[in-house]
């Protein structure tokens, strides 16, 4: 509940442990590497077909070479 984007919670019992039960996860609270990981592997992927555009352009722009170091022509 800590999300902006979450605006409320659904929660169902059918008996009242349950629904305390539920009551009292409220309190619980994720530390911030918890949260990070959990935020990490829900990321949402591109939709078709910019997932598959990326993934096929990945190499066509290879990093640049660096020409800054000279050849000798005697081959030193």
């Amino acid at each position: 509940m800590d999300r902006p984007q979450v605006h409320s919670t659904i929660i169902g019992a059918k008996r009242k442990e349950q629904l305390l039960e539920n009551i009292g996860a409220t309190k619980f609270i994720l530390n911030q590497p918890d949260t990070d990981l959990l935020d990490t592997v829900s990321q949402k992927t591109a939709p078709y077909p910019q997932w598959m555009v990326d993934f096929q352009s990945g190499d066509r722009f290879p990093e640049p070479v660096d020409t800054s170091m000279e050849c000798d022509a005697s081959g030193d």
